[in-house]
């Protein structure tokens, strides 16, 4: 009874998928929406961390002498704090997802009712809730935000929209894991947020000292 509610929300969570999974398999749009939202695996992000922390480490010891250690740990302080959100996020959606264990829609609705591109012989069936493609495009906006103009953020925006749509038409969530994983992402890059204050002026602090001679030449 309660997953009626909270979850199929009276049989509109399955309708409204396969309004979506229906009019979005269309022409080459579903190729292009699975190419973008395959940048937004969990483990993708690792990868995308360590190249800009390098790029960070090149950048900090071009520049001269005087600001180089107040560029440092400016940035120290950002990597720690989104690598904090990013270890938090992945730990909370790991949890959810071989806990709740919710089947995807390509797995839970009769065959012929929904379309998929998708060769699903490797994919997990029971890790529908939450979207982590959907959680893992907005952490990373929340992140990028106040960095970004005007622009940029209408493209993340958008960005995020477009991977919570590939997701349901190539039949991996249904519309309440999207939904649930904008609140999730939410909450956890706020616990995060909260989880780097508390440590920011001792733990943190100490490591930023301990890596400086490491990450500043001289």
């Amino acid at each position: 009874m309660l997953k009626e509610i909270v979850y199929d929300f009276g049989g509109y969570n399955e309708a409204i998928f396969h309004f979506l999974n229906h009019i979005g398999n269309i022409g080459v749009l579903p190729y292009v929406l699975r190419t973008l939202s395959g940048f937004f695996r969990i483990w993708s992000f690792s990868i995308y961390y360590i190249m800009f922390c390098a790029y960070q480490y090149y950048r900090i010891n071009t520049l001269s002498k005087d600001i180089r250690e107040r560029a440092y740990r400016d940035i120290y302080y950002k990597l720690v704090q989104v690598g904090i959100c990013y270890a938090f996020f992945g730990f909370t959606y790991a949890m959810l997802k071989f806990s709740i264990n919710l089947p995807r829609p390509y797995c839970s609705l009769p065959e012929g009712s929904f379309i998929t591109m998708i060769n699903t012989d490797h994919v997990r069936c029971l890790s529908s809730f939450p979207s982590a493609h959907v959680g893992l495009a907005l952490m990373m906006t929340i992140c990028a935000w106040p960095y970004i103009g005007k622009i940029w953020r209408v493209i993340a925006i958008c960005t995020v929209a477009a991977v919570a749509f590939a997701r349901i038409i190539l039949a991996m969530h249904y519309p309440a894991d999207i939904l649930y994983s904008i609140i999730i992402t939410f909450l956890s890059v706020g616990v995060s947020q909260l989880i780097f204050a508390i440590f920011r002026d001792n733990l943190i602090k100490y490591f930023c000292e301990v890596i400086k001679p490491y990450a500043i030449r001289s």
